[in-house]
């Protein structure tokens, strides 16, 4: 058997998944505690622990990004006014605990 063959008929666990990519990466021994205490809690592998984080970090810049180009968009009527929250959420309070008694 030419070595060729040989290299194409290996045994034991195959290196490549089917939709799977392997990466070299190296993190602190922070970071790996963390990730291992992740994957216990939840019961997933590293792996699968690794990528839900890379997808939640995504959607974070993607929502930051879309709120940066609003304010610039809008300018400071994309702001929020905590005055009026305030205000809002004051009234909201009052008129729950209004309907609160009513209802009794």
């Amino acid at each position: 058997m030419s070595n060729k063959e040989n290299l194409k008929k290996r045994v034991g666990r195959p290196i490549e998944k089917e939709n799977r990519v392997k990466i070299g990466l190296s993190i602190d021994g922070e970071s790996n505690e963390l990730l291992s205490k992740l994957s216990k809690l939840t019961g997933k592998t590293k792996s699968k622990v690794f990528e839900e984080a890379i997808r939640v970090l995504e959607k974070r810049e993607e929502t930051l990004r879309n709120r940066i180009a609003t304010v610039e968009r809008l300018g400071d009527a994309a702001l929020l006014d905590f005055d009026e929250f305030i205000k809002n959420r004051k009234a909201i309070k009052i008129d729950e605990e209004v309907n609160h008694v009513v209802a009794s």
